[in-house]
């Protein structure tokens, strides 16, 4: 009995760093209510890629987000939710045409998350609500790329490689291109765009550089994406879709640290934080929030 109790005290234990910073969060993500942590993604996110102008819009949903977020009940409140797609409905109605890809599936997700809270068995509802939109997103997304012959041509990351500062660490750490050459190549166009060449002059220089990559990227992004497609909008007795959230993960990671488009990134991620199912995949709510934290991290990491 004495060795059985030596042999359990020399198990070696978590140093107290790991159990604080590492142990604790995870079991408490483990077993955290997945909608009142996505919901709160989600208000965050709106909260923080506020950019309408008139004073009432921005009252508005700072009022509605804020007050959600210290009075957690209202999260489950659908007048909370209809509210701020009312409130967004009305921003884009002055401004359709600025908004970006984004902000028109906050409103739809808004919109999902409100209705889905009057039916009878709501959290079931917001999962498959979640999924739907997640799966539609990208099924359209991939017919628009496969249907696109500049995108599948690969000049479409041709460019980004090149023009997009969004790009430019990959452009620089894996092309080996120099950055501040990307620059000068960015001022020369829009020098040329705003003046022309009359010249002839001007050289679209590391064009050949980027070929190679180009074409990986290209078919990479349509295969990952028509996969996140095909695996939520399967229906669950297929195996394929019980691998969803993984596929959906490895797209995040993927795809937001190389481009960090902040705010399609967190919405995304809190929509497949509150769709997921534990029984299938036991720490993708811990891999979710993980990638919701480390997209923010990437975005303010200079190119």
């Amino acid at each position: 009995m004495n060795s059985t109790s030596e042999s359990a005290s020399a198990q070696p234990r978590p140093s107290g760093w790991v159990q604080k910073f590492v142990r604790r969060p995870v079991d408490f993500l483990l077993g955290a209510d997945l909608f009142e942590l996505g919901a709160a993604m989600t208000l965050l996110m709106i909260v923080l890629s506020l950019h309408e102008p008139a004073w009432y819009i921005q009252l508005g949903l700072v009022t509605l987000t804020v007050t959600a977020l210290v009075l957690r009940p209202l999260m489950r409140n659908p007048l909370l939710w209809l509210g701020l797609v009312g409130v967004l409905a009305l921003a884009y109605t002055e401004s359709w045409a600025q908004q970006n890809n984004h902000d028109f599936l906050k409103l739809y997700w808004c919109l999902g998350v409100g209705v889905s809270l009057l039916a009878l068995d709501a959290m079931k509802a917001v999962r498959v609500n979640a999924r739907l939109l997640i799966g539609l997103c990208f099924l359209f997304a991939t017919l628009w790329k496969v249907l696109s012959p500049d995108y599948m041509s690969g000049a479409f990351f041709n460019y980004f490689l090149l023009q997009d500062t969004r790009f430019w660490m990959l452009s620089e750490y894996v092309v080996g291109l120099d950055a501040s050459a990307l620059m000068q190549d960015r001022i020369e166009r829009v020098v040329y765009t705003e003046f022309g060449d009359p010249t002839g002059s001007l050289v679209v220089p590391f064009a050949a550089d980027v070929l190679w990559l180009s074409p990986l990227m290209t078919w990479w992004t349509v295969l990952i994406e028509g996969a996140v497609a095909l695996a939520f909008l399967l229906p669950t007795r297929f195996r394929f879709a019980k691998w969803r959230d993984a596929v959906l993960l490895v797209f995040i990671f993927s795809t937001y640290f190389v481009a960090p488009i902040l705010y399609f990134a967190w919405l995304i991620t809190a929509m497949g934080l509150i769709q997921c199912e534990r029984e299938t995949f036991r720490y993708a709510p811990v891999l979710y929030v993980a990638a919701f934290v480390l997209v923010l991290m990437r975005f303010y990491i200079p190119a």
